[in-house]
């Protein structure tokens, strides 16, 4: 092999490994108000990660569990088209920022229980929540 295309494709890798991001995974908050505690984060290669969640408690009866989804992307645009083509499904949310997409689903609680660890959640993500 000329030696140009050496230099040529090293060039061509350190230009990829340069300008290639990294991700970090979000920052899953240990535990939320009123009870949620994190049980675990699962990591794919894509990137994204799985928290599973354990919902409030009464008297030592696990009462609820959530499941968070986060996937890395590239632009707030790919995050809203996400949103817009996700299909609904009961006790569950999606929402993104400029770097993630998130899908919260959540069973055995309320929904004011579970807006508390979607609300931390999107903390984490990075989106600052809006006045009401």
């Amino acid at each position: 092999m000329p030696r140009w295309i050496g230099i040529f494709l090293s060039v061509l890798i350190l230009l990829g490994t340069a300008c290639s991001r990294r991700v970090e995974p979000p920052d899953f908050p240990k535990s939320v108000s009123p009870g949620w505690r994190l049980n675990g984060v699962n990591q794919s290669q894509q990137p994204d990660w799985t928290a599973h969640y354990t919902g409030p408690s009464s008297a030592h009866v696990q009462v609820g569990s959530a499941r968070v989804r986060v996937w890395a992307i590239k632009s707030f645009e790919e995050g809203l088209a996400r949103t817009q083509t996700w299909r609904t499904q009961p006790d569950t949310v999606v929402f993104s920022s400029d770097r993630y997409f998130a899908a919260v689903d959540w069973s055995g609680v309320d929904r004011a229980e579970a807006g508390a660890l979607v609300r931390a959640i999107e903390r984490a993500i990075g989106i600052t929540p809006q006045p009401r």
